[in-house]
């Protein structure tokens, strides 16, 4: 029954969805819409991951997953059966509320695992084409000053698109046209270029126990494959190569997909230390080793010789990682964290980090502060005015998809990039 509480905190559940649908006509754009209140793996009838699910009383109101693409193939006999394993706890452990005294989020109170919804539903591709065009342009609007040509043109656009649409019922599919029209405006030629990927950044621990950071890896990369098979140019990458080795020992199907994607360049391996290290505690030893046995892992398993130190979520670091950098093949170190500073701006974005000895790393730094960026015209525009090194460099670097928590990229996420 809808509403039944099935766990508590940190409880997990397999749920078995069983649908005679022998009468739909068609099984194409099919979908379930599961909330068990928590996040979730879909299984296949087989039995291997197919998608995560990220649900729960925080997330949906921020690109949550709760649709997934049913393949036609699981559909025998007009029967149709999948399994869902849940996990009584949200994207950041458990529900959050802020500490005034620190302003830092941190786990509260009690969770309960709740069915609230499973569904099965037909998407209607033109009407989610045109909700994502006005979506997109409406956030686009917010950024551009309301004199400007721009501005007016794409509120015409919008308004004719509506006003056809209505007038219509719905029928007339040439309602989108005037949105294809203002979307297919070439950017100034001054503007900056921006390298976007899909980024998932996993903590390996934080406010959940390691079993969660362990089905993270799953339900974040099963949500990365299937967007591949959706979106031909999309590229995905994920650093840590503990995660990795989670996937192996626990999902050797998924890890499989993964090396696949690997070879054909549409899965990045990022970073080359073995988790994102502390960069405060450890000794150089511990640098070396993470540095070591990170590059090792990524050339043994997918034959990659990561060039890169990468390092988003890091509060501070060693005057000594150049050095140790270079010495270890590594040419390249991007971070974003020192942009939180609560009191220091730091004066660059790319630029050459000099370390003790004098040795030399070209680094970046995100320009829109943030490793979770959601692709919207809103978010590019933030960065390319905060971009300090402007005078020196066309480009920056997004790193676009829902972090931390892990989950990575959505399709709203895609498709607003596209646009």
């Amino acid at each position: 029954e809808l509403g039944t509480k099935w766990g508590n905190a940190w409880d997990s559940a397999w749920f078995r969805f069983k649908a005679d649908i022998s009468n739909l006509k068609t099984f194409t754009n099919l979908m379930g819409k599961v909330d068990c209140n928590g996040e979730g793996i879909v299984y296949a009838p087989n039995g291997v991951p197919h998608q995560g699910l990220t649900n729960g009383s925080v997330f949906v109101v921020h690109n949550g997953r709760n649709l997934f693409d049913i393949p036609s193939h699981w559909v025998q006999n007009g029967k149709l059966e999948f399994w869902v394993e849940a996990s009584a706890s949200n994207l950041f452990g458990i529900t959050r509320e802020k500490d005034p005294a620190e302003n830092c989020p941190h786990p509260h109170g009690n969770y309960s695992g709740i069915y609230n919804e499973g569904s099965l539903v037909i998407k209607n591709e033109f009407i989610d084409e045109l909700r994502k065009d006005i979506k997109y342009l409406t956030d686009l609007l917010i950024e551009i000053p309301a004199d400007s040509v721009r501005h007016i043109r794409i509120l015409k656009a919008i308004d004719d698109s509506i006003n056809l649409y209505f007038k219509s019922n719905g029928e007339n599919k040439e309602c989108i046209i005037p949105l294809k029209k203002v979307l297919n405006a070439k950017a100034n030629e001054t503007s900056i270029s921006v390298s976007a990927i899909g980024h998932a950044h996993i903590d390996t621990g934080w406010l959940w126990p390691v079993k969660e950071t362990i089905r993270k890896c799953a339900r974040t990369f099963t949500n990365q494959l299937r967007l591949m098979e959706k979106f031909p140019d999309y590229k995905f990458g994920a650093s840590q190569p503990q995660l990795y080795q989670f996937t192996k020992d626990h999902f050797p199907e998924v890890y499989q997909q993964i090396k696949e994607r690997v070879k054909e360049g549409r899965w990045e391996c990022q970073g080359g230390m073995w988790v994102e290290a502390d960069c405060n505690l450890v000794s150089g030893e511990s640098f070396v080793r993470q540095i070591f046995y990170g590059k090792k892992f990524y050339i043994d398993e997918f034959g990659v010789d990561v060039k890169n130190v990468w390092l988003p979520d890091v509060f501070g670091y060693s005057a000594a990682l150049p050095q140790i950098m270079k010495k270890c093949g590594v040419d390249y170190f991007m971070t974003q964290k020192i942009s939180w500073s609560q009191f220091n701006k730091f004066p660059h974005h790319s630029f050459y980090w000099k370390g003790i000895d004098g040795t030399k790393i070209l680094t970046h730094f995100l320009p829109e502060d943030t490793y979770n960026s959601g692709l919207k015209p809103s978010t590019l525009i933030k960065a390319e005015r905060n971009y300090k090194d402007k005078v020196v460099s066309n480009n920056i670097l997004s790193l676009f998809g829902i972090g931390n928590g892990g989950g990575g990229p959505n399709e709203e996420q895609i498709e607003s990039g596209l646009r």
